[in-house]
């Protein structure tokens, strides 16, 4: 018996004698579809607009010495570090259970955060009243933090910057008994400008020293909440995922009968 060529007509038979099948598959698949749509938890959402107060500059001089002792410059800086505080709080103090989105800083300084969680409204209006103060908690604790490096590398700095200072004075003491032995000696203003320009930068480490020593993070920004939207009910495209599983369904049922009717027609021959 010669093979004949598989026409339309055979495929319509073969989905017609195995109708029941395919749907009871395609009303199991729909059927998960729906019971996954119905079962998922609401999700809310809640914006927050927050502005931070940057004070860095009041103390400008004296992070300016530390930094530079620290071997810092640009983006490194704690003035930068400042100024991109949004994306430093989402990184360090998420709220448990929801996720942060933040809208671009406006030129007003102003920044939206966007909190969204599934659950009730009360878990997501829970997590929007701690937020801000989780927000100033964590700055608090990364500039406290960045400020104790920087004593540390500045108190490094001047004690190598008094050690010069100790090499040149001891040059100019020496150079001091040569004149009174021998008369003037041409290098004793040189090192006389040296041992002045040098403690003039003693002076400014020791000052800079001394006012990190009492500077406490908060004094260096403040964070102002602005505004708080109302919690909206995040809606799902619930008939287009059921959509979704019907054709997946139907898709697969298909697929099963052609497959059943394949193992039938082996079985008979």
């Amino acid at each position: 018996m010669e093979d004949r060529e598989i026409e339309l007509i055979d495929y319509l038979r073969v989905i017609w004698r195995q109708k029941w099948i395919i749907l009871l598959a395609t009303l199991a698949v729909t059927g998960l579809t729906v019971g996954y749509v119905l079962s998922r938890t609401p999700m809310y959402r809640v914006k927050i607009t927050m502005k931070l107060d940057n004070r860095a500059y009041e103390v400008a001089p004296a992070l300016l010495i530390a930094e530079t002792a620290a071997g810092r410059c640009k983006d490194e800086t704690l003035t930068a570090q400042l100024a991109n505080w949004p994306s430093l709080c989402m990184r360090e103090s998420a709220p448990e259970g929801a996720a942060v989105g933040m809208d671009p800083i406006d030129e007003g300084g102003r920044v939206a955060f966007t909190l969204s969680r599934r659950g009730s409204p009360s878990m997501l209006n829970e997590a929007a009243s701690a937020w801000p103060s989780t927000i100033r908690e964590c700055l608090v604790s990364y500039v406290q933090h960045d400020l104790e490096l920087l004593r540390a590398a500045l108190v490094e700095d001047l004690a190598q910057q008094e050690a010069v200072l100790t090499e040149i004075s001891a040059v100019l003491n020496e150079s001091n008994s040569l004149t009174s032995q021998y008369g003037p000696v041409s290098s004793d203003s040189a090192f006389a400008e040296q041992v002045a320009f040098q403690m003039s930068l003693v002076a400014q480490a020791r000052a800079a020293l001394a006012r990190l020593a009492a500077l406490q993070a908060e004094e260096l920004f403040a964070i102002e909440e602005l505004a708080q939207s109302g919690i909206t009910k995040v809606g799902t495209a619930r008939l287009s995922v059921i959509g979704i599983g019907v054709i997946l369904g139907l898709l697969i049922s298909v697929m099963l009968s052609f497959f059943i009717d394949y193992l039938t027609r082996a079985l008979r021959r």
